[in-house]
Formats: C-alpha cells, structure tokens, sequence
C-alpha cells in the first residue's frame, strides 16, 4: 500500500501461491535427489589405511603429505560411519523417507494441502532431519584408526624384518649375530638420514632401542683407600655389572640393541618365514648381508 509516509512493498516480495508452491516444490526436489543418492558408509570403508596414515600424520616417510592432516575424505553421496550412530533407526528413517517419495511427488503436483499431504510432508521431513544430523556427525573414529593404524604398521614392519632376517640366517649368520648386525645397520641408517624413498625415522627407529651404560675403558683400582670410591660399571659385552673401589671416571655409552619384539625370544623361525611369504608391497629396501 503506496501514500503519504509509506514505502511500496517490492514487487519480489508479492509472492502468489503459484510462488509459494514453487519454492516449496524446489525445496522438495532438492531433499528427495539427496535422499535417492544417498548410501551407507561401512566400517572398513571409514577406517581406511590410506586415509588413516594421512589423517593422523603417520606415514612412513618424515617428508611432508602434500595434503591437510587432519582432514576426512569421504564420497559425498555416503552417510559416514560413526560408532555413535544409531543403526537400525537410521535405516528405518533412510527406507521411510524413499518409500513415500512417489506418492509424495504426485500429491505436490495436486498443490493441494490436505491433511494426508500435510501428515506424509512431515513424516517424510521429520526423517530427512534425522538423516541429515547423521550425515553431518562429527567423526568419532580417531580410536579405531589408531588402532587400526598401529596394526597394520606393526605386520609391514615384522614383515620386512622376517625377510631381512631370514636373508641372513639363509648366509650362515647365527641368530644372535644376525640380530645384532641389522641393529647396528638400522642404527647407521637413522645416523646418516639416508632413507630409502618414502621412508624415515619413523619406520627404521621402531626396530632398534638404544640405552645408556656404565663404562671404565680403563680400570684403576685405587692404592690408596682414602682416594677410593666404590663404583659399578656394565661390561658392554657380557652386560654383567661390577662393583670395584677405583679413582678412574666413569664414561658412558650408548649401546644400540634389536627392539624385544624383534628378538629370538618373540619371533620363531617359523613365525618368520611366515611373515616373509607374505606380499612384499609397500616394504623398503632389505639391508645387504655383509660377508663374513
């Protein structure tokens, strides 16, 4: 209404119900596409290896991913997996909302609203709200991609060590050598930074562990008491410890070790011709077996 002191109404806003309709028909197509295309994401499918290693920054290598750590890819048409979804609801919601859609699409082309329309527009709505808050979850899957993660990453390591070991005991190298020599190897690899292609510290340092030890290189038992202290060294090749009254400093060193998981005690000869039979994708370079 258009006079003295007051604005006209803008032309846009003189919706008729042809209008109304429209929008609400848009609206409608809109949900009943997004609900004909959607798919459920299976377990497997959300805690993915590749994914896994990407997301949480624990790829082999210490280079940098080229993409966003910490970022879910997903297929847009998938509802994503999370634990805290309600499973069998959302599937009724999920079958509820498709098996009126037909009938639905006829009574908005009536453009009549009956009370049938109006139950069935709602019901439908209703479910549509349902599915959307589960498309929209936020992921609940960071445990079980850690643990997904830290298996997977553990049977490509014992895999590659089963192939290296066997390598040497196949060369006449004794178990407790063998283990001895790949450490020291391993551990100069990690000194010198010089990683195979798409592998770092992260892969080679779970194989070896490193400890401090007590050491006199030089033994000087004290001739004077007064002067003497009671001291304990590791003798670094039969890791007994001796307690001896000496003036001489004690020095340490650290002495580098096959990780326990890796050792004779964990892993039979059969365990690992077992794990060496297996795909050899995805492992790094095996270490040369020096002659003896």
């Amino acid at each position: 209404m258009s006079g003295p002191g007051r604005a006209s109404i803008p032309s846009f806003i003189k919706w008729t119900p042809d209008l109304y309709w429209g929008q609400i028909k848009t609206a409608f197509r809109d949900q009943a596409n997004f609900v004909r295309s959607l798919g459920l994401e299976g377990k497997e499918e959300a805690v993915d290896w590749e994914l896994t290693v990407k997301d949480f920054g624990w790829s082999d290598s210490d280079d940098k991913w080229d993409g966003k750590e910490g970022v879910e890819y997903r297929h847009p048409d998938q509802i994503p997996y999370r634990r805290s979804h309600d499973y069998e609801e959302l599937e009724d919601r999920l079958a509820y909302a498709r098996e009126v859609l037909p009938k639905l699409e006829e009574l908005f082309e009536t453009q009549v609203m009956t009370p049938e329309f109006l139950n069935m527009w709602g019901n439908f709505e209703h479910a549509c709200g349902f599915i959307h808050s589960c498309y929209f979850a936020l992921d609940d899957l960071g445990e079980e991609r850690r643990s997904l993660t830290n298996k997977l990453l553990a049977r490509r390591r014992h895999r590659w060590f089963s192939r290296v070991m066997l390598a040497f005991l196949d060369a006449g190298w004794p178990r407790k050598q063998a283990e001895n020599e790949i450490a020291q190897v391993i551990q100069a690899i990690i000194t010198s930074r010089k990683y195979p292609t798409g592998f770092g510290r992260k892969w080679y340092s779970a194989f070896v562990k490193q400890k401090k030890v007590k050491v006199i290189t030089e033994e000087k038992v004290a001739s004077n008491a007064a002067d003497a202290v009671t001291v304990s060294y590791i003798d670094v090749n039969t890791g007994a410890e001796t307690m001896v009254e000496s003036t001489q400093k004690i020095s340490f060193k650290r002495v580098t070790n096959l990780a326990p998981v890796y050792n004779r005690a964990h892993v039979s000869v059969a365990r690992l011709k077992a794990l060496a039979g297996e795909s050899a994708e995805g492992l790094p370079p095996l270490i040369p077996v020096p002659s003896r």
